[in-house]
């Protein structure tokens, strides 16, 4: 009974250990993949946040630009955009171009001018019905095949980008589009896109009010984006610092479209669309607003099931899966010293009833004369019954007068060899009795 509940005592305690450790191991592993989530989509979320005020700031630079140069051709535009080096440092963007402000009373004398340029012998506004007002694009670099599509769309004909416009007049800064198909798309591969203008003023002009800024506006300096253009590279980018192979990114944009809220996607990092299953209390799902000139994306990122096994996952598993190791070694080794220990003891046991019943005194006394053993008729003759015997002297224990008796017999017994002597000892109550003394040496493992 008593192995059974110091093995059952040790089990429980080592095995409410293990589980403690595994269950603050799965508290901090959790707490870790939490962070780590967090910090994937902060990277994601300040990327984009940092790539549109770059572009941002490239307009704003570019209006300066139109602003200072008194005759704005396209090759002064083509030689400015070139220095920009769009393909290599901003090769996300489908160009910079220019839209300049055209009343109906002089738009076919301006057709004509432009139609005098190089390259641009096929010019025309476009859509053709009339309008009081027209802001077609006259400069787009670079002047590739897709961009060369959209030169003279009047992009002020068309409801979403005229609300950008109208926005980016009033505030004097950049301002996007909601989702659009750009001029630019064919038939193949299509992409949502979306457009940012930034106003250009006259140069000295007063923009004090609403109406100073509609008379001063010359035109827009604007940038058209591809979604997908746009937000795959940025993806791929942090893919290689990041622990991203098990991270989905969706990104969305709600825009007003004809006075209903209309939420669009634009990028899908694995292509499965997971917007409609999250779970916005889950560690597998965030959702986190990016404001930009005047728009909101919604960077919706979501952990996979790998994440977690790709972190430290398998650490509380690894703990558990030691800790009952170790629990089970431990009340193995703990059911064998007690079982070894009820054995001696038992042997002790029956060893001091053999002794007890013999009609003599024994005793077992160790090198440093100091006694480990005696039977009852041995502690009767020599014990008050106030102080133990065992752990005492022998000296202390017998007296001076009877360990004297002995004590020559003794040291050659401890020396090795088994030695008897005849003598009288005196009791604790004072009786003289004679005696046979047999001192015999117990050798140990080692011969001593």
């Amino acid at each position: 009974m008593k192995r059974t509940l110091s093995t059952l005592a040790v089990f429980v305690t080592t095995l409410l250990l293990t589980l403690l450790t595994w269950h603050n191991s799965r508290l901090n592993a959790d707490l870790h993949d939490q962070q780590r989530f967090e910090r994937i989509g902060n990277i994601m979320a300040d990327s984009i946040a940092d790539r549109m005020r770059t572009y941002n700031h490239l307009l704003e630079q570019s209006r300066t630009f139109v602003s200072v140069t008194k005759e704005l051709t396209p090759q002064i535009w083509r030689e400015y955009v070139r220095g920009l080096q769009l393909p290599a440092r901003y090769p996300d963007v489908q160009g910079i171009g220019f839209a300049k402000r055209l009343f109906r009373e002089n738009l076919a004398a301006e057709e004509r001018e432009i139609r005098k340029l190089p390259g641009f012998t096929d010019f025309a506004v476009w859509p053709p019905e009339p309008r009081p007002i027209y802001f077609p694009i006259v400069l787009l670099e670079p002047l590739d095949w897709r961009n060369r599509r959209a030169l003279g769309f009047d992009m002020y004909s068309e409801s979403k980008r005229r609300a950008a416009m109208d926005a980016a007049i009033l505030s004097g800064e950049p301002r996007m589009s909601g989702i659009v198909v750009l001029a630019q798309e064919t038939d193949q591969k299509r992409q949502p896109g979306f457009l940012i203008y930034t106003p250009v003023f006259a140069s000295g002009a007063p923009t004090d009010t609403a109406e100073d800024k509609r008379s001063a506006l010359i035109g827009f300096v604007y940038a058209p984006f591809r979604t997908h253009d746009l937000f795959a590279p940025q993806f791929d980018e942090i893919s290689s610092f990041a622990e991203t192979q098990f991270i989905d990114f969706e990104i969305f944009m709600t825009s007003n479209d004809g006075g209903h809220p209309q939420t669009h996607l634009l990028y899908d990092a694995d292509k499965v669309l997971r917007s409609a299953k999250r779970e916005p209390h889950s560690i597998r799902y965030r959702s986190i607003s990016i404001p930009t000139a005047g728009q909101e994306f919604q960077l919706h990122v979501y952990a996979l099931d790998g994440f977690q096994k790709h972190g430290g996952f398998w650490l509380p598993s690894t703990i558990l899966a030691v800790g009952l190791a170790i629990s089970s070694l431990l009340t193995r080794l703990v059911w064998l010293n007690t079982r070894q220990s009820e054995r001696l003891e038992k042997s002790e046991r029956q060893l001091r009833l053999i002794t007890n019943a013999l009609p003599a005194l024994i005793a077992y006394i160790d090198p440093d004369s100091k006694i480990r053993f005696v039977n009852r008729i041995f502690e009767t003759w020599f014990s008050d019954g106030q102080h133990p015997i065992i752990g005492q002297s022998a000296h202390a224990v017998m007296g001076a007068e009877n360990f004297l008796m002995i004590e020559k017999a003794l040291k050659k017994s401890l020396g090795g060899q088994p030695e008897k002597t005849e003598c009288r000892l005196k009791t604790v109550k004072g009786q003289m009795l004679a005696c046979d003394v047999h001192l015999i040496p117990d050798f140990g493992p080692q011969g001593r």
